[in-house]
């Protein structure tokens, strides 16, 4: 079924779903010491994706009213010529609306539906004047309508004028297995005024159908029969037999013979979703992809069921090296840690006394030479801070900033360390700069998803 703008009557009107737009994201697989946080922000992103492409995709049908309620609309007369200059049938519309203001008004409204059978009507204003002076106006969007406001807002008008429109709109031809069918909303059911009077004329080439044309008034949902046609041989006009009341419209049925319209193809008509398909496929590959890697390395190793806790470091593991395990990072705490546990050791001293000017100051002497009883990664801190030379003493505030270059240092050994001693299949330092990219096409892939919600006009999830 199909979504029609408020401005179709009922017959023609159904629910065709609403779309929602696919965003493309990457996946990856996640080494074991990051999946969690990887499947959390995979997650994530995802969501917000799809949040994101149903904010844009989601539309709404309501047609915006005709404003003003404090005027009558004393006749309403349109002029169709109904073309095949786009093969599913142009409507050029020239609308003639004469209106009584009977307080001051800057203008008035008409809204134009965006879309027929889900096709859009590419609307195109070619003229608007008022008592036959071209008029200003502007075009914006409202509830799937492109509203013509017409008027400048510095002018106030009231009393009798008489506005022309002429536009034109594509894609207006329904098709069926006997015929083609022109069914149109003349004036819309959206108007807050009364109408004295509305009438129509279509002209066309194309051979009306043996099918007879039929009109019929009232509001949504309703068919009055006030209203008539007469036929002539290239044309047909229709005209209400008594006055409207707001919210109620004109609306004509017209068949024609089939051969001179042409249908879209089914390329034509389902280009969004196939350019979608690629898109789609490489997403449910990425998904297959990331789900068996995972099965294959993110998974914990199988146990026994039982956890033995230990209350110091595994042996030969220095403490900037336990620290790192356990945060998947160095920390200046681990640093400052490893400081005290050298002293502990035996390895320096730590002297403290009181500064001349700025409060305590902290001395750090090398008590033992470096030598391979350290790890890489002390044997590194200690060269930083206090060099080789065996008695050497240094004032730890001096170090702040040279520190800095050391602890850069410090993480790049400590990693390694970790990695070689088992601790990681892929390090933490590897395994961030491995997911760089894959963040980086993450955002990427959201941007390209609104891009793409706009060129693939969604992907509905309800067949016609």
């Amino acid at each position: 079924m199909v979504s029609y703008p408020q401005d179709w009557s009922e017959e023609t009107r159904g629910v065709y779903g609403h779309p929602i737009y696919w965003v493309y994201m990457p996946l990856i697989t996640a080494p074991r010491t990051v999946r969690r946080t990887f499947f959390l922000t995979l997650g994530i992103s995802v969501l917000a994706a799809m949040l994101a492409g149903v904010t844009v995709g989601s539309t709404t049908n309501m047609a915006a009213a005709q404003s003003l309620q404090d005027a009558v609309i004393t006749a309403f007369d349109a002029d169709y010529e109904l073309t095949r200059d786009d093969p599913q049938g142009t409507l050029t519309i020239t609308e003639s609306i004469d209106i009584s203001f009977s307080e001051q008004s800057r203008g008035i409204e008409r809204a134009i539906p965006n879309t027929f059978q889900s096709n859009d009507l590419n609307l195109e204003v070619l003229r608007v004047q008022r008592d036959g002076n071209t008029e200003p106006y502007i075009v914006y969007q409202s509830n799937d309508n492109s509203v013509i406001r017409i008027g400048d807002e510095r002018t106030f008008i009231d009393g009798r004028h008489t506005y022309e429109i002429e536009y034109k709109l594509e894609n207006v031809i329904a098709f069926y297995e006997g015929h083609d069918e022109l069914y149109w909303d003349i004036n819309g059911d959206q108007w807050l005024q009364t109408f004295e009077g509305v009438s129509v004329k279509i002209s066309s080439e194309a051979s009306a159908a043996s099918i007879k044309t039929v009109c019929f008034v009232g509001r949504y949902g309703e068919n009055h029969s006030d209203c008539s046609v007469k036929q002539n041989t290239q044309s047909f006009e229709s005209s209400t037999l008594r006055s409207l009341e707001p919210g109620e419209t004109l609306t004509v049925v017209a068949a024609y013979d089939k051969g001179y319209f042409t249908p879209r193809s089914y390329i034509e008509r389902h280009a969004g979703k196939l350019a979608s398909i690629p898109f789609v496929a490489l997403l449910l590959g990425l998904v297959r992809s990331a789900h068996t890697s995972w099965r294959t390395h993110g998974q914990d190793y199988a146990t026994n069921g039982l956890t033995a806790p230990f209350f110091d470091r595994p042996k030969g593991l220095s403490v900037m090296q336990a620290g790192y395990v356990h945060e998947n990072s160095l920390t200046a705490q681990h640093v400052s840690a490893t400081i005290i546990d050298l002293a502990i050791r035996g390895h320096i001293k730590i002297s403290e006394r009181t500064g001349t000017f700025r409060g305590t100051k902290h001395d750090i002497t090398l008590l033992r030479p470096i030598d391979s009883s350290l790890s890489r990664d002390e044997q590194e801190l200690l060269r930083s801070l206090v060099g080789e030379k065996q008695g050497a003493t240094v004032e730890i505030e001096s170090k702040k900033h040279a520190l800095h270059a050391t602890f850069e240092r410090l993480s790049s050994i400590v990693d390694d360390l970790t990695t070689q001693d088992g601790f990681y299949e892929l390090s933490p330092v590897a395994a961030k700069r491995s997911l760089m990219p894959h963040v980086a096409g993450a955002a990427f892939g959201v941007v390209i998803g609104f891009v793409l919600a706009g060129f693939t006009s969604g992907i509905s999830l309800v067949a016609s």
